[in-house]
């Protein structure tokens, strides 16, 4: 990868939090699941780029495998922060994430202020991605520690977008972990 988008190395069988830059406040959430090999795929809820007519899904859940895992996104967005959910454990592999996370929303709306009225958002939708984790036996913690995590990914993104801004850390993902 170019010097200009450098790559982000991600531990093997772990799960990330993905902070990405928004152009209004707050970030883009999504959950980062690297393999044995420290592959990555991304899965999330964002706007359906297949939609056609106006009838169909404004947002869905979609996964995609990423690599390499860089600073800039292909839309040109810059993920400021993984955070790696300590609590995670990886179960054998294979597993489907996709099924489980299919289920996180099972009902989706036509429009982004129908979506936003029934509150759900790409953080909801990540924050009960790990809910589901967490029933599996996936995240080792209680669901009121996982409700906490929310506010300590907020705070991480807040910060690296602060620092960032300041010069202090100009073109630098922050990888850390709660």
């Amino acid at each position: 990868m170019a010097d200009n988008n450098p790559t982000v190395v991600l531990e093997a069988n772990a799960l990330y939090i993905c902070l990405t830059q928004l152009m209004s406040d707050g970030f883009h959430w999504a959950l980062f699941i690297t393999d044995a090999q420290g592959k990555a795929t991304r899965h999330h809820w964002s706007q359906d780029q297949r939609r056609r007519e106006q009838s169909d899904p404004y947002e869905v859940y979609t996964h995609a495998r990423i690599d390499p895992v860089t600073e800039i996104t292909k839309g040109l967005n810059m993920n400021l922060a993984f955070i790696k959910v300590s609590a995670f454990v990886a179960p054998p592999a294979p597993y489907d994430y996709v099924s489980l996370f299919s289920t996180v929303f099972p009902e989706t709306y036509t429009t982004l202020r129908g979506n936003r009225t029934h509150g759900t958002t790409c953080r909801t939708w990540a924050m009960r991605a790990l809910q589901k984790l967490r029933e599996q036996g996936l995240i080792t913690l209680n669901d009121q520690a996982v409700v906490a995590l929310e506010q300590r990914f907020k705070d991480i993104g807040t910060a690296a977008e602060a620092e960032i801004a300041a010069g202090g850390r100009a073109g630098h993902t922050k990888v850390t972990r709660v």
